[in-house]
């Protein structure tokens, strides 16, 4: 650090300035910036990557709220663990390190805030 400036938000600024003026979409999360094609709005968006060849938190939320839709479709109601367990799994992870772990955390927590799963009676399920 410098002056109190930090260097890593140095450049995290830069960056966005950059992606700004390029007038590409982004959205924040956890500290992490999330780039977005032209052509998708992260509001909707309903893609899923199901190939673990990225990093656990390159994950942007939506697509993990949208491993838990699928997830919550084929099972129902499943509760925390169960639910980490199958999106690590749906995410092509075959390991759930302590890192996948608490992204996944993170994004139940995400997608819960978001309206996208509910929890009631101990499990999550997809709201009514």
């Amino acid at each position: 650090a410098s002056f109190g400036v930090n260097r890593n938000n140095a450049v995290l600024e830069a960056t966005e300035g950059a992606l700004k003026a390029l007038n590409i979409k982004t959205t924040k999360y956890d500290g992490r910036v999330f780039c977005w094609a032209p052509d998708q709005d992260p509001d909707s968006y309903s893609g899923l990557r199901m190939t673990n060849e990225r990093s656990c938190v390159e994950i942007c939320p939506q697509e993990l709220c949208n491993a838990m839709i699928y997830s919550l479709r084929e099972e129902g109601t499943l509760p925390e663990e169960a639910l980490i367990h199958k999106v690590s799994g749906i995410l092509g992870y075959k390991r759930l390190s302590k890192n996948l772990e608490a992204v996944l955390k993170k994004g139940v927590q995400f997608a819960r805030s978001s309206g996208v799963i509910v929890y009631s009676g101990g499990k999550y399920k997809l709201p009514d």
